[in-house]
């Protein structure tokens, strides 16, 4: 059995299915980051089976908690190569995916990517978060944001609830000492309207660390002075 099948393996125990043409994309996307980590630093994982562990797999089962997948707006801010973005736009077709990052070596990546997988549900973008959340065509537009290994969570916040709809959800990937990371970022769930609603604690069998998802609900809207200017979030956190 060869990694792309045990990954599909590994997503069906989650009931997550994989059509043949999306297996197809998924197999893609893995020859292609390869190639490209050739070249280029992407991500710092270089065999099929760490890429497949430590990114492919926590990337789709945030499929799980995506809901009402008709007419929804999902962004993924900080995706680097294309985690967890990529994957979604492969699982959710239906679902308008917007991918970000500062990165214009990962952004040509992904643009050609895009194209070479026809994701027409996908938008790439090169920018800043600080630069979107005070962008009046994307400032509280989206009803989820993803973000996987991007800031330390009270920096995520700043980053992602300007992003978000009231109501609309952050689904942040996190490791295993995240609470530390929720303890540290009391002020920022207080200033920025947010709550954590549910944390997801997964634990594949025998090849995968244990991973979180903390799911994030924006319960008002975001006071005008957050996001403050690019790089002052990281400099100045919330705290």
């Amino acid at each position: 059995m060869n990694e792309i099948d045990i990954f599909i393996k590994e997503l069906n125990k989650f009931n997550i299915s994989v059509s043949d043409t999306q297996k197809k994309q998924f197999l893609f996307f893995l020859e292609d980051l390869l190639s490209w980590n050739e070249k280029f630093n992407l991500t710092g994982f270089r065999t099929k089976k760490d890429i497949i562990e430590k990114l492919f797999l926590d990337s789709c089962i945030t499929k799980l908690s995506i809901k009402n997948l008709s007419d929804i707006k999902v962004t993924d801010i900080g995706t680097g190569a294309g985690f967890p973005g990529i994957c979604l736009s492969i699982l959710l077709p239906k679902v308008s995916m917007t991918l970000v990052d500062s990165n214009n070596k990962k952004v040509e990546f992904l643009k050609l990517l895009k194209e070479n997988l026809n994701l027409s549900n996908t938008t790439v973008i090169s920018a800043r978060c600080e630069e979107l959340g005070r962008s009046n065509n994307y400032r509280e537009k989206f009803d989820y944001v993803t973000a996987k290994a991007l800031a330390p969570l009270n920096i995520l916040l700043e980053y992602s609830m300007p992003l978000l709809k009231v109501n609309g959800m952050l689904l942040a990937l996190k490791g295993k000492k995240y609470a530390e990371e929720i303890e540290g970022s009391k002020k920022a769930f207080k200033l920025l309207n947010c709550e954590i609603i549910e944390i997801k604690n997964l634990k594949l069998e025998d090849i995968y660390d244990e991973c979180s998802i903390l799911v994030i609900k924006k319960t008002a809207k975001t006071d005008k002075r957050y996001p403050r200017q690019t790089g002052i979030p990281s400099k100045k956190q919330i705290q």
